[in-house]
Order: C-alpha cells, then structure tokens, then sequence
C-alpha cells in the first residue's frame, strides 16, 4: 500500500504558500473587518485603536520557514502596520513565539511588499505548535492602511 509519507523530494523543494486579503479575520468580533474585492484590499470600517487580523496557517511538518512579505499600505504612514508570524504551543501551555515580523516605515501611499526583517530559519513542528498570522497597527485609521496579502516561504526537505 502506498502512503503519503512515499512521496518525497530527492532534494529540497522551495515552496511559498500566498494568502490573499480575503484569508484575513478580526481578531475582535465587535470590530468589522472590511475585504474591498475588486481591490483586494483588507481594512477596518472605522479608525480602529490596536485592532488585529489574523489568519491561520497550514504549513507542512518539517518545512522550513525561510521568508515572510506583506503587501502593504499606510497611506498616511502615521502609525507602523506590523506582520507578525507567529507559531504557538498546540496545547496551549507556554508563550507564543513571533518567528518573523515586518513593520512598514512612514507614508507607503501605494501597495508595496514589505519584507520581514532578518530572521532565523525556524523548522515547522505540527505536533507540536499551531503557526498564524497577524497584522496590527495602533490605528487603523479606517481605509488609509491596508493588508492585500502575504507569502510565506518555505522549504520541504528531501527524503532522508
């Protein structure tokens, strides 16, 4: 019988798992997340203080996490958007771990990737942790800062 643990690379395989907007939830039920689609953006309705999107990850045990880019934009760049990668315990006892994060710096008056800043490579352990995202500004400042999506890159290893 053939399983899926027979099915491996001969060599590392760089892979990248893109998320657009639309994967994106508040974090907050009582603050409305809007998804303009016909711009792909992710913004909050109103000038929202310290609100969060976030979304849930499934990436492959065992994979390395190698990089991590947001498409941004702060149009009037008073207040940092920051992406944060984060992986934490699956059983809930311990703290989370930001694995990689990205801040945008000043006005970014048009979508622009953001890349995270230099980070170790960290192994993917699904037995063990539940990986996210999350992207959080102190003020939203309704549709002048804006999310339209995210990469995460990886490498799934080659067979032993």
């Amino acid at each position: 019988s053939v399983t899926a643990a027979d099915f491996t690379y001969n060599t590392a395989a760089p892979r990248t798992l893109s998320l657009p907007a639309e994967a994106l939830r508040s974090a907050d039920g009582s603050q409305f997340l809007n998804v303009d689609l016909a711009t792909g953006r992710a913004f909050f309705d109103n000038a929202i203080t310290v609100g969060y999107m976030v979304a849930p990850l499934d990436l492959p045990h065992n994979a390395t996490i190698t990089g991590f880019d947001a498409t941004l934009r702060s149009a009037l760049g008073v207040d940092p958007i920051q992406g944060l990668l984060i992986r934490r315990p699956v059983n809930g006892v311990g703290p989370s771990i930001v694995v990689a994060n990205l801040t945008t710096t000043g006005p970014v008056p048009i979508p622009t990737i953001i890349d995270a800043l230099p980070f170790a490579p960290n192994l993917v352990n699904t037995n063990q942790f539940i990986y996210s995202v999350r992207f959080q500004c102190a003020d939203w400042d309704g549709p002048n800062n804006n999310v339209y999506g995210f990469r995460i890159r990886y490498t799934v290893p080659a067979a032993d």
